[in-house]
């Protein structure tokens, strides 16, 4: 009975990170959130998805990743803030999740902890789960894609670099780094 209510510390703790995202969900897309992010998935919504090349107008020159991947949840459940903030929990979840992994490798407990606690404090970090931009994006394949360097597992490494370009330029860079 008790291994049933057992809870996973890295899965808690993806699940405290991506609550941020719910906590600010009625934060709007603002400054370059809705260039890159709102107008391009509210364009591949409203064709259908008949084509991933975004018009003249639209096209900022990054690639649609993660337009792409809101156009779907919008398509699911409707174009509203909340679903927005919905779709961006597992996001912020999933970077979490490997952070902690990262850390779990090279840390103690005493300094997991601090990592940990510093990471749900870092207002950057809090700044952006709240906020529907890229930056999550970014932050899950980067780290995915460490994660799975560090573990010599070249397949996950091959796929979340691949995602990490396909979501924003600046994955191009991140990957280089």
């Amino acid at each position: 009975m008790s291994r049933f209510f057992k809870v996973n510390p890295a899965f808690l703790f993806a699940f405290l990170a991506g609550a941020t995202t719910l906590a600010g969900s009625q934060v709007p897309f603002f400054s370059d959130q809705s260039t890159l992010l709102s107008f391009p998935a509210l364009h591949l919504l409203e064709s259908n998805f008949r084509s991933f090349l975004l018009p003249e107008a639209l096209d900022t020159g990054h690639p649609p990743l993660s337009a792409l991947y809101l156009a779907v949840w919008w398509k699911l459940w409707g174009v509203s803030l909340t679903v927005t903030h919905l779709a961006l929990f597992p996001v912020v979840a999933g970077a979490a999740y490997y952070f902690f992994r990262i850390c779990r490798e090279f840390l103690d407990d005493k300094g997991l902890l601090i990592a940990l606690s510093l990471y749900l404090l870092q207002p950057t970090i809090l700044a952006h789960s709240v906020s529907p931009g890229t930056e999550p994006f970014l932050w899950l394949f980067a780290l995915g894609s460490w994660w799975y360097m560090y573990r010599q597992q070249w397949t996950g490494m091959t796929i979340m670099s691949a995602l990490l370009l396909l979501t924003n330029l600046r994955g191009l860079v991140l990957l280089g780094a």
